[in-house]
């Protein structure tokens, strides 16, 4: 008999997820014939077992109803009784039902006609005269009145049955239910005979529709996707290829054979509820609209749909989203999430803003604009470089000092303006080691001037060789500021420039450097970092990357833009196209040693930790304190919060998991319940991170627990951008949905 495990709701795959429709109101029948004993003709093995074991199935799992089958069996199945039985369907089979006629036994093709028969018991060899044409099985097809007719017939030579082509439709579920349908779905080819299987076992053909109806759990599944499955499943384990397609000429308009699943309300609702996932409650509220649940079901399902709007409005991260979820939920559960996303997107819009324009104007705004916003000591910085560089330009050179004999001046002609030098030396700035220089007599003016240039070019050369390499000093001397922006080579990538040094020191070896980065392609911005990044930066010339290079440069509070050749690149990367180079403004906000960085992760992780794991039971458990976390040997931290039943897994058991992940500034970056569906993996064959093979294998089936993963059980240092920054604790929501084999 098929397997008979479950009655439940389970998630299948979507396009198998009707809409709410009205179903029509028709009865479902069965005829069944199958025969394993001729009068004339060798037997067959599991003709009488393959209709028991379909009609069996039907009865239990869906929509037939006993008084609704007739079976002809073995004896019974003679011409005479087949043609009576059909006639009897003819009369009593309505407008609003369906019919499904299942015929398991020899089928004869005459080669030379090309007709073919089904054969009944009572049958004659070499004579067709009690053989049924497979051209009268379509005659009665045709005229009995039922809304749908299905034909599966597991013969040789049924596949001429079909008049002409293939046809899959594509309408909705309603419509397939509501249009009429004449299909068959058969064993084999028109010229094709077919395997009767082991004795005791069922056909090959019905093995595959007894798998694909048992396993299905959708509530209606068409006769199309039937077919299809049969065709694989056979297919790929037997040398036969069975057909399945809409038969034409006989009332065929374009609809389906729905297979409905029968109504057991209690048992569907106790699935849904273990499955949790809105599919489910989607799928238990359009077979029981008006059930004792649908009230429930519901609410749990306005619960999920907000949980999964959210998400959306989160993986997409922007204005809109934010804008759809408020829309859609104005006094949601993530209202004031929503606000601050909001807030932070409009003052990352505002930064980038003044980035792009590099103005007085618009950096003052940003300050005025959010004033504790978390890039107002950069502005601010910023704001100072661009005024010093301003009172430069402005002030004036101071007159030089005269000598003890001067130079007896011109007489003076009244109103009468001395004519202009024909070239006017560029002063030079104030503070220029070389201003000196300007302050004497025109001769040693140039000569010094001259000796000023080929020192710079001293300078400038070794940093050039240096590269990277090596940290740069301010032009002005040790701890003063930069006169103007400097512009640096990196051998074989491109150039530094824009550089401005506040004479803070550069990383040292296994140093965390804190930068903000933003990506152009000439003046359009590809990518901003939404926060500061971190990483350690090593000076052994290691790294490839331009922008680690770049990095170990400079220290906190300096910034540059890094220019690189797009050729130098391995490929160009997307957005770049068309470009010759890649600009990056780089701006280091702080540089810190390793013992300060695990320092300040500690006290942000003890600092965040706390109201993250709050939060998750207030969202879960309500009601539920959340009480101290246990901590393992590793750094493992967990929490159970509901105790379940089941088994404790073992590794190499299957698990499934039904999950919800933060950070620890409360940010989910990801969750099974937004998708709908709990995750599947092996225990302890490192298909997860570390610190859900362990967490999970202190559990059991049903246990509901918060599990805190430090760094080194998760991503560790590289983390995964661009949802999980480097070095970031994980806190998850996790439930033990079931234990397999």
């Amino acid at each position: 008999m098929p397997d008979k495990k479950k009655k439940g709701i389970q998630m299948d795959s979507p396009d198998e997820l009707s809409h709410e429709w009205s179903q029509p109101s028709g009865r479902s029948w069965f005829l069944g014939i199958g025969i394993n004993e001729y009068k004339e003709f060798p037997g067959l093995n599991n003709a009488v077992k393959d209709v028991q074991d379909i009609e069996a199935l039907l009865l239990d799992k869906y929509d037939l109803d006993p008084e609704n089958v007739i079976l002809l069996l073995d004896q019974n199945a003679s011409e005479e009784n087949i043609i009576d039985q059909l006639d009897y369907l003819t009369e009593h089979v309505r407008e609003e039902d369906k019919l499904l006629i299942y015929y398991s036994g020899h089928g004869h093709l005459n080669k030379s006609t090309g007709l073919a028969y089904w054969i009944p018991f009572d049958a004659k060899k070499d004579k067709t005269a009690r053989y049924i044409r497979n051209s009268t099985i379509r005659d009665f097809i045709k005229v009995i009145k039922a809304r749908h007719i299905l034909l599966v017939s597991d013969s040789c030579f049924s596949g001429s049955l079909f008049a002409r082509g293939t046809s899959r439709s594509t309408y909705a579920m309603e419509e397939l239910e509501k249009i009429p349908s004449r299909w068959a779905i058969c064993s084999g080819r028109h010229d094709e005979e077919v395997y009767d299987g082991e004795p005791g076992k069922n056909s090959p053909f019905a093995e595959s529709i007894l798998d694909v109806l048992s396993r299905n759990q959708s509530n209606a599944l068409n006769v199309a996707k039937i077919a299809d499955r049969v065709v694989d499943q056979t297919r790929a384990n037997y040398e036969q290829l069975p057909e399945g397609n809409p038969l034409y000429g006989v009332g065929h308009k374009g609809g389906q054979y729905i297979f409905k699943l029968k109504a057991n309300e209690p048992a569907d609702w106790k699935a849904c509820k273990a499955e949790g996932s809105l599919s489910a409650f989607r799928l238990f509220l359009e077979k029981y609209p008006e059930g004792q649940y649908a009230a429930e079901a519901r609410e749990n399902l306005s619960f999920l749909e907000e949980e999964e709007a959210w998400a959306k409005a989160r993986r997409e991260h922007s204005l809109f989203g934010y804008y759809e979820y408020d829309r859609l939920y104005p006094n949601g559960r993530y209202s004031r999430q929503s606000l601050e996303a909001i807030r932070e997107l409009e003052e990352e819009k505002a930064w980038q803003t003044a980035l792009e324009k590099k103005s007085l104007y618009h950096y003052r705004k940003y300050v005025l604009d959010y004033p504790q916003g978390k890039y107002v000591k950069e502005a601010k910085s910023r704001i100072e470089s661009l005024m010093d560089l301003e009172r430069q330009r402005k002030e004036p050179i101071p007159p030089a000092k005269e000598k003890e004999t001067k130079v007896p001046e011109p007489p003076k002609v009244e109103k009468q303006p001395e004519p202009a030098p024909e070239k006017k030396e560029r002063p030079l700035p104030r503070q220029h080691p070389f201003s000196a220089a300007a302050e004497k007599k025109e001769p040693a003016k140039i000569k010094l001037e001259g000796k000023a240039r080929w020192l710079l070019l001293l300078l400038l050369v070794p940093l050039a060789i240096w590269g990277v390499y090596k940290i740069v000093g301010s032009s002005s001397g040790e701890g003063g500021k930069a006169d103007t922006p400097q512009k640096i080579t990196l051998e074989g990538v491109g150039v530094l420039t824009q550089y401005i040094k506040t004479g803070n020191p550069p990383p040292k070896p296994g140093d965390y450097v804190y930068f903000h980065a933003y990506v152009r392609n000439g003046d359009s911005l590809v990518y901003g970092s939404p926060q500061s990044l971190k990483f350690p930066a090593k000076q052994d010339g290691s790294s490839a990357s331009p922008v680690l290079k770049a990095l170990a440069m400079m220290g906190a509070g300096d910034s540059a833009t890094l220019i690189l050749n797009i050729d130098t690149l391995p490929q160009k990367p997307q957005g770049f196209e068309n470009a010759k180079e890649m600009f990056y403004d780089i701006a280091v906000t702080d540089v810190v040693t390793e013992d300060a960085y695990q320092a300040g992760k500690e006290k942000e992780r003890a600092a965040g930790l706390g109201p993250v794991v709050q939060g998750l039971v207030e969202e879960y458990k309500p009601g539920v304190p959340a009480g101290p976390l246990r901590k393992t040997n590793s750094g493992l931290e967990y929490l159970i919060l509901e105790k379940g039943t089941g088994l404790q897994p073992q590794p190499g058991q299957e698990v499934k998991v039904h999950y919800k992940g933060v950070l620890l500034d409360g940010k989910t970056f990801d969750s099974s319940f937004a998708r709908g569906k709990p995750i599947s993996f092996i225990l302890g064959k490192g298909q997860v991170i570390k610190g859900w093979d362990e967490g999970i294998a202190l559990l059991r089936q049903g246990d509901k627990a918060i599990l805190a993963i430090p760094p080194g059980l998760g991503y560790g240092q590289r983390g995964a951008p661009p949802t999980i920054p480097p070095d970031a604790d994980l806190i998850f929501y996790v439930w033990l949905v079931e234990v397999g084999r």
